[in-house]
């Protein structure tokens, strides 16, 4: 049963304090906390409940062990070097904010390399597929395979019904996975309204061209932008002082440590961040979850058909 330890200063003061600031920042959750609401708040519902918890009544009991846990969870959780003391020294986060926050950033990073990534796959299939209009069954069926079999991502399956709706087709998700089924057995209507459809959804989806990206460099951006969101702008700052050449700035720095890369450079985000070759923010399916989770959260590429 609870008691008055289940809701002590670790849970009423860190805990609260910490999602207040994850709250603010979080961009995917603009409104949720009002301006005029600050952890004070939070730290007095956590004294309601531990003053009700000597009640031993059993809802407010979970309630407080529910928040002690996550408390004990977060800040038991492995440290994310590097990127935890950058928010606490330049945009005043408690230790348990910082640890949360930099999961968020770090989680943020991963999905938006794995989305450019697949939306760079996706559209040179698609544009495969396009360029074989007016050919034969077997030659379209041959990509459709290829798309069955190299885009059957949930980031694959976002962008396709982007596309769909963008360039004005009635056509749901399901129908076209069917359309790619049939075209994959030589169909010849299915192969003929593919390569169709392909030519108009090309225009629709992600530009092909670029390197791949890496997680840790879109980390970086995210990083970036948080900070910057906190009215804290670092440049790069590359050094040839006594024939050391490196990036001896703060951020670069905190970067390598949190990615476990000595030699992380930061020029491939700075021209991604100065050309606006990203979108704002990426769509996050469940950024609430990684609050619950004690690592990072890997990005969600559960396979699912097209």
């Amino acid at each position: 049963m609870s008691t008055s330890q289940d809701c002590g200063p670790s849970m009423s003061q860190n805990f609260a304090e910490a999602l207040i600031q994850f709250l603010r920042a979080n961009r995917n959750l603009p409104d949720a906390v009002p301006e005029g609401v600050d952890a004070r708040h939070f730290r007095e519902i956590a004294e309601v409940a531990n003053s009700l918890s000597k009640a031993r009544t059993p809802m407010i009991g979970g309630f407080a062990a529910f928040a002690k846990s996550m408390d004990e969870q977060i800040a038991a959780a492995p440290e994310i070097p590097g990127h935890e003391k950058l928010l606490i020294e330049l945009a005043g986060y408690s230790p348990l904010g910082a640890r949360l926050m930099t999961r968020q950033i770090h989680h943020w990073g991963e999905l938006q390399a794995a989305e450019i990534n697949e939306g760079r796959r996706v559209r040179t299939i698609v544009d495969e597929i396009a360029r074989t209009k007016g050919r034969s069954a077997l030659v379209i069926s041959r990509r459709a395979k290829r798309f069955r079999d190299e885009c059957s991502s949930l980031e694959a399956q976002d962008l396709i019904d982007g596309a769909v709706r963008k360039a004005g087709l009635s056509l749901t998700a399901t129908e076209f996975s069917q359309l790619i089924a049939l075209a994959c057995e030589r169909d010849e209507t299915a192969c003929r309204d593919l390569a169709r459809m392909a030519e108009q959804l090309a225009p629709h989806l992600p530009e092909k061209r670029g390197r791949p990206i890496s997680a840790d460099t879109c980390t970086h951006i995210f990083l970036q932008r948080h900070l910057e969101s906190w009215g804290v702008n670092r440049a790069y700052t590359y050094s040839e002082k006594d024939g050391d050449n490196d990036f001896m700035d703060q951020v670069t720095q905190a970067t390598r440590l949190a990615v476990n890369n000595p030699r992380f450079s930061p020029l491939h985000a700075t021209r991604l961040r100065k050309g606006n070759l990203l979108p704002p923010l990426m769509p996050i399916r469940d950024s609430a979850a990684t609050m619950s989770r004690g690592s990072a959260a890997r990005p969600n590429r559960r396979k699912r058909g097209l």
